[in-house]
């Protein structure tokens, strides 16, 4: 356990446990032992609840959808997040804090981070503090370990397709396309973005960031793919260049979260695979 609390050095990791006997949060923090809270709320309410957002989200668009989407933060925020906010104040958390969700079971589906109250003059999570997800505390502490051990300067990268060969056309690709004036950036757009220019670019990059079509395969998970210009950029592919010191990687893709309802445990994302592989 004394080895697990590194992961908490920079501020606390909220873990979320869904069971048939109770639903639960454990805090884990730098000061103390470890504070619980018990959650009002059943786990057949949780995967309700998850159903009923992944079924928003393939159909999202229309203000009746927005208005059932605003319905189902509001009772994320009243049945779960709240009491870990109303925790983390007792804990005397500064706000504004980094604090990594760690969900499992029937939470890896819902949209923890976009939970509120939403309504006039009342602050929602994401006004609170800084929340970040991570699939387990090892990889935490593993992803931190990493980074301490390459204080060099880093080099980012920035790949943006929206126009694919297979696909429809993502127009806003270059408005979510990074530019960071910090570190050494190299953009790669359009024509240039395609699957062995992303992989010569990981190959002298740290940092990625991807703005594309995510493309889930629930059945082959290696074969998540980024829609490139000439064909899917697989995780597969990313696997078998053995990407050297990885230390971040923003994806603006979309299902880069989508999870399946059948297996909520395996974390089966483009987001937690990117974690996995650095």
């Amino acid at each position: 356990f004394s080895d697990l609390q590194t992961a908490v050095e920079d501020g606390p990791v909220i873990i979320l446990n869904a069971s048939q006997h109770s639903c639960d949060v454990l805090i884990i923090h730098g000061v103390e032992d470890h504070v619980h809270v018990s959650l009002d709320i059943t786990q057949v309410e949780v995967s309700e609840i998850s159903s009923e957002f992944q079924s928003l989200a393939e159909q999202f668009g229309s203000s009746d959808h927005q208005l059932k989407l605003v319905g189902i933060l509001r009772k994320l925020w009243n049945d779960i997040v709240d009491p870990v906010v109303q925790a983390l104040k007792d804990l005397n958390a500064r706000p504004g804090s980094r604090i990594w969700w760690c969900p499992t079971a029937e939470f890896t589906l819902l949209p923890l981070h976009a939970a509120g109250p939403y309504g006039k003059k009342r602050d929602n999570l994401s006004d609170i503090d800084i929340f970040s997800y991570t699939p387990t505390l090892a990889t935490l502490v593993r992803a931190r370990q990493q980074v301490s051990r390459d204080a060099s300067s880093q080099h980012f990268v920035a790949i943006g397709q929206g126009n694919p060969v297979k696909g429809k056309e993502l127009k806003s690709s270059r408005r979510r396309s990074a530019r960071c004036p910090i570190v050494s950036f190299t953009p790669l757009e359009d024509g240039n973005a395609t699957v062995d220019g992303a992989l010569d670019a990981l190959n002298h990059n740290q940092w990625l960031h991807l703005a594309c079509h995510g493309m889930p395969n629930r059945t082959q998970p290696f074969k998540f793919s980024f829609a490139m210009r000439d064909r899917p950029f697989m995780i597969k592919d990313i696997i078998r260049i053995n990407w050297q010191n990885p230390q971040f990687a923003f994806l603006s893709a979309y299902h880069t979260t989508v999870g399946d309802e059948k297996s909520p445990d395996e974390s089966t994302r483009y987001s937690y695979a990117i974690l996995w592989i650095s």
